[in-house]
C-alpha cells in the first residue's frame, strides 16, 4: 500500500476524524500492514494490548469466553483502548474473512503524539464521548465501541488519561514520556549529561596583593 492509500484508510476511521492530514501522513508511516487469514486469532483475552487494528479487506469477529460481542469489517477500528491501556485485551479478535489490517503499535503512535499531543487529546474526547453514551445506554455492560466488556471505572480511567496528557512535559521525540503519562507509569529517566573529558580551564583569582609582613 502506498502512504496516500493508507492515509485515506486512517481518515475513513471514526476514531481518527479530526485528526489533521500531517497526523494522518506521519501515523501511516509508522502503520503496519498485517495479512490476517480465515480462522487465525489476532489475538486472545489474556494478550497484553499494544496495538489498534484497522481492517483493510476482510472480517474480523470480537468475542469475550466464547459469545460473540460483534464483528467489523473494511474501514472499522477494533482494539482501539490499546492506545491508552495496556492491560490484557479482555476480547478475543478472530479473523473470520481473509484479507489485511493495518496495525498502529502504541509505541508507535507516542512517538508521533509526543510532537503534538493535541493529537491524542483528540482520541480521548472522542472515547470518553463513546463511553459516557454506552454507560448510558447499557449501565450493567458497557463497552468500548462494542468490542468488550468495559472496566466500571473506564470514564475516570480516560479522564485521568486527559489530565496526564496535560499535565505531561512532552518535547519532540519524547513519545515513551508521553506514554508513561498516559499510563499512570513512573516517566522514564532522562540520561545523564555527559562529563566532558578535558576540564574547562578557569582563571586565576585576582585581587590586592597581600602586604609583606
Amino acid at each position: 500500500m502506498t502512504p496516500v492509500e493508507r492515509v485515506l484508510i486512517l481518515q475513513g476511521v471514526d476514531l481518527l476524524k479530526d485528526a489533521g492530514p500531517r497526523h494522518l501522513l506521519a501515523l501511516a508511516e509508522v502503520a503496519r500492514e498485517v495479512e490476517i487469514l480465515a480462522g487465525d486469532a489476532i489475538y486472545r483475552e489474556e494478550d497484553a494490548a499494544d496495538a489498534l487494528y484497522i481492517v483493510v479487506e476482510g472480517r474480523v469477529r470480537l468475542s469475550v469466553q466464547g459469545r460473540m460481542l460483534s464483528e467489523v469489517g473494511a474501514g472499522e477500528a477494533f482494539g482501539s483502548w490499546a492506545l491508552i491501556d495496556d492491560s490484557s485485551r479482555a476480547q478475543s479478535a478472530e479473523c473470520i474473512e481473509s484479507g489485511m489490517a493495518l496495525a498502529l503499535d502504541r509505541v508507535e503512535f507516542y512517538e508521533v503524539a509526543s510532537s503534538d499531543p493535541s493529537l491524542l487529546q483528540q482520541i480521548l474526547r472522542i472515547l470518553a464521548k463513546r463511553l459516557r453514551a454506552l454507560v448510558q445506554a447499557q449501565p450493567e455492560e458497557a463497552r468500548v465501541e462494542g468490542e468488550g466488556v468495559e472496566k466500571p471505572e473506564a470514564v475516570q480511567e480516560i479522564e485521568q488519561a486527559q489530565a496526564a496528557v496535560e499535565e505531561a512535559n512532552t518535547p519532540a521525540t519524547q513519545g515513551e514520556s508521553l506514554e508513561a503519562a498516559v499510563l499512570g507509569k513512573p516517566k522514564p529517566e532522562s540520561e545523564a549529561p555527559q562529563t566532558p573529558e578535558t576540564p574547562i580551564p578557569t582563571a586565576e583569582p585576582t585581587g590586592v596583593p597581600r602586604p609583606a609582613e
